[in-house]
């Protein structure tokens, strides 16, 4: 498919560096990769020598040459630098461009860890954010081979699909038929300067994700930036390729279109066109990874630290509140395993009414109608110790009719706090009740001095009535008149 038209080897390449710049020894001269397009020698490991060997790509290696020095020092990334240029011996005479060489690996060969990937993905992600905001050299041809053009990309892609299924090296997947099929065109485009040619063998990073450099850049067009986009879907997933969008910006979703339909296209070409079975394993974990969709985001209700957890819906309480809803789940006639859902105990009931959720109209009237119920009373519901089929109490019923909607208008009965039995009276205690407020006994202005002890103590005198009138037969005094003379303690002979 990509047969080389020229073939050119060491020797060959010594031969044609020896002697024709000064600072090219080409005391070693080893192969270092092949692509579509060149095949690239390093020299006396700090030289990368590139000769094309194809027809196709002379066109493409002048171009390069013209852009890249347009492009010095102006991204955040390494580039090439062509700094030799020269012709070989062919008939016609073809020609070749070297330059300092660029450390690290392919992205496909590098087999990167996640935290790795992420690290890359930062990095080119800010790259390409600067790229596309450059103003384009002029002469540059507008996406001369169609990558922004999903259906025409589809197109391709399913036939290379084909004949890798033919030779065994593809397996359907119907993630990525559902993504080909559903090619369009999503609109107008966005014209700035891209790579072009961006893909999992043109990035070149360390054992630890560090970008080292972005190389054939021969493809260097105007085109929209799905086609450098296509990139994060072919080569990071999940919280790489967040990584990737966050540094470069969301894209819109023509673009997400066009790029993952691009994103397959060049991973087929790939591993159609893999020297080797290592070069072949990152472009077809590549596949599923374009076409799958990131998983819906789905937004739960907040969930407030002091609201408690709703009752799964077999133990709600039921929406008209009848009274097989608050019957003792042991009692006779009761058929609770029958029931759909359930009867609920007191506990139960307490529970749900406290958590029990209404549409806003409903929950507006009947916080107008009536207040809800106080915490305290929900808390001190008791069960008769005598009931079997109600829930009854000491104290008349409450009929709760605001909790929920009611069916046939019949309500909820519930018994009240039973009220605390007041202490008994003692028969023994002979000392009259305690009045709510008594009045304090009044303090003497002048407090009389306390006795010694060597004197005898005060005579306390007593007052008797006696029913009648005139003076008493005893003391010969009249009963409004104190008797006096007798001392506290002795009784008068």
């Amino acid at each position: 498919m990509w047969t080389p038209e020229r073939e050119i080897g060491v020797e060959q390449v010594r031969r044609l560096l020896r002697g024709r710049f000064p600072e090219v020894e080409a005391r070693s001269v080893e192969f270092l990769n092949a692509g579509w397009d060149n095949a690239v020698f390093l020299v006396d490991g700090v030289w990368a020598f590139r000769f094309p060997h194809r027809k196709i790509a002379l066109d493409l290696l002048r171009k390069e040459m013209t852009v890249l020095p347009a492009l010095a020092g102006k991204l955040p990334l390494p580039i090439p630098s062509p700094r030799f240029v020269g012709e070989d011996d062919g008939d016609p005479p073809w020609p070749f461009v070297g330059g300092p060489f660029l450390p690290g690996r392919e992205l496909a060969l590098a087999n990167l860890s996640p935290e790795a990937r992420i690290r890359a993905a930062e990095a080119l992600g800010g790259f390409l954010a600067v790229l596309h905001s450059l103003t384009p050299p002029p002469g540059l041809p507008h996406d001369p081979m169609l990558r922004a053009d999903p259906v025409a990309r589809a197109r391709m892609a399913r036939e290379t699909l084909a004949d890798l299924e033919r030779r065994g090296l593809h397996t359907p997947d119907p993630d990525v038929t559902a993504l080909l099929d559903s090619a369009h065109d999503p609109g107008p485009q966005t014209r700035v300067l891209v790579h072009g040619d961006l893909h999992l063998r043109h990035l070149l990073v360390t054992d630890d994700g560090a970008p080292t450099g972005v190389i054939d850049w021969g493809d260097t067009c105007t085109a929209d930036p799905s086609v450098d986009l296509s990139f994060a879907y072919a080569a990071f997933e999940g919280p790489s390729r967040a990584a990737f969008f966050t540094a470069y910006g969301p894209p819109t979703p023509a673009q997400d279109h066009r790029a993952r339909i691009l994103a397959l296209s060049l991973t087929t070409m790939l591993i159609a066109s893999a020297p080797t079975p290592a070069h072949r394993k990152e472009p077809q974990a590549a596949l599923p990874r374009t076409a799958r969709l990131p998983p819906p985001f789905s937004r739960k209700p907040p969930q407030l630290p002091h609201q408690p957890p709703m009752l799964p819906p077999s133990r709600r309480i039921p929406l008209n509140l009848r009274k097989h809803s608050i019957r003792r789940p042991n009692s006779r006639n009761n058929r609770v395993n029958q029931h759909p859902n359930p009867p609920l105990r007191i506990s139960e009931l307490r529970t749900s009414l406290l958590r029990t959720e209404h549409p806003p109209p409903v929950q507006k009237r009947i916080q107008r109608r009536n207040p809800p119920l106080p915490l305290p009373f929900l808390h001190n519901l008791q069960e008769h110790p005598h009931s079997r089929h109600r829930r009854t109490a000491q104290r008349p019923r409450m009929v709760i009719t605001h909790c929920m909607p009611q069916r046939h208008n019949r309500p909820l009965h519930l018994p009240r706090t039973p009220r605390l039995p007041q202490p008994p009276h003692h028969p023994h205690n002979l000392l009259p009740p305690t009045p709510p407020n008594p009045t304090p006994p009044p303090t003497p202005k002048h407090p009389e001095p306390l006795p010694s002890s060597t004197s005898s103590p005060p005579a306390v005198t007593c007052t008797r009535s006696v029913v009648g009138s005139g003076p008493s037969p005893r003391t010969g005094q009249s009963p409004s008149a104190p008797a006096t003379g007798i001392p506290h303690g002795h009784a008068q002979p």
